[in-house]
């Protein structure tokens, strides 16, 4: 019989503690996010991640092909480039007009990829906070969030000029 002493029970519930906070804080608006997604989008819309993990496409009822992984863009720029070659190639095998929802970590500075994608061609992020989703909270270890206000997962809408 193993006898428990003071140290190790207070060592196992530090670690569960810190198991079960960090669970539901690091990437925690991820699965939301897609089981929004999953719930209300049509088929021309396409969700895409930056500045966050790749998102488990496996817990949320989402057609894999609607969601894209930019987030190894290793800045805004590169980001853009990615995200408007992607949003070409899909467009052009598609007969209708495709939406795009950008999901972001808010420590990301949506404002430097808000205008790097009006250089692309886009006409904006949709900034207007009445057409966002917020997810909180949301920790990325890619974009460490300065406050706690940065600490959450924001979805934008992305127009892209005709």
């Amino acid at each position: 019989m193993l006898e428990w002493d003071f140290s190790m029970l207070l060592f196992i519930r530090y670690h569960s503690f810190k198991f079960c906070s960090c669970s539901q804080l690091v990437q925690a608006g991820v699965v939301p996010a897609l089981r929004d997604f999953g719930n209300v989008h049509l088929p021309s819309t396409h969700m895409v991640f930056y500045a966050s993990y790749m998102p488990p496409r496996s817990l949320a009822s989402v057609n894999s092909q609607n969601v894209h992984d930019l987030h190894k863009a290793p800045d805004s720029v590169s980001f853009c480039a990615d995200f408007y070659h992607l949003q070409k190639s899909l467009q052009s095998k598609s007969d209708e007009k495709l939406s795009f929802l950008l999901a972001m970590s808010k420590s990301a500075d949506p404002q430097s990829v808000d205008n790097c994608l009006r250089q692309q061609g886009a006409a904006s992020l949709n900034m207007n906070i009445a057409s966002t989703k917020v997810y909180w909270p949301h920790f990325s270890g890619e974009h460490v969030p300065l406050s706690m206000d940065q600490l959450a997962l924001v979805v934008y809408r992305v127009v892209f000029a005709p």
